[in-house]
C-alpha cells in the first residue's frame, strides 16, 4: 500500500518566509505553480519546517539575495529574490551551496 502523502503546510511556508525576510516581495498569492515547486522541495529538499525557516535564515545572510548588493550588468537596481526564485531547485541549490555569499 502506498504511504499517504504528508500534508504540506504550504501557508506556513510562506508565513515563514515573510517573518524571516520581511524585506524581500510579499507573497499575495499561493498559485497552483508555487505550490507544486514548494511540494518538490518539501519531498526532495527541506522536509519540515525547520529546514525552511533555515533556508530562509541562510537567504537573509545573502546580501545579492537580499538587495543589498550594488546592482550589476545592466541592472538600474539591486538584484532582490522573491518566492518563486527561492522555491526554483536550481536557485535553491546554488543558496545551500553558498554561491550568493560573498
Amino acid at each position: 500500500a502506498k504511504k499517504p502523502q504528508p500534508v504540506i503546510p504550504y501557508q506556513k511556508i510562506i508565513d515563514c518566509y515573510q517573518r524571516i525576510l520581511p524585506s524581500l516581495p510579499r507573497v499575495a498569492k499561493l498559485s497552483d505553480a508555487r505550490k507544486s515547486k514548494i511540494k518538490a522541495r518539501w519531498n526532495n529538499d527541506l522536509p519540515d519546517l525547520e529546514e525552511w525557516a533555515k533556508y530562509f535564515m541562510a537567504v537573509s545572510k545573502s546580501d545579492f539575495l537580499m538587495g543589498r548588493a550594488a546592482p550589476n550588468g545592466n541592472r538600474s537596481k539591486p538584484f532582490q529574490a522573491d518566492i518563486d526564485f527561492l522555491i526554483t531547485e536550481s536557485n535553491m541549490i546554488k543558496v545551500i551551496e553558498g554561491k550568493y555569499h560573498a
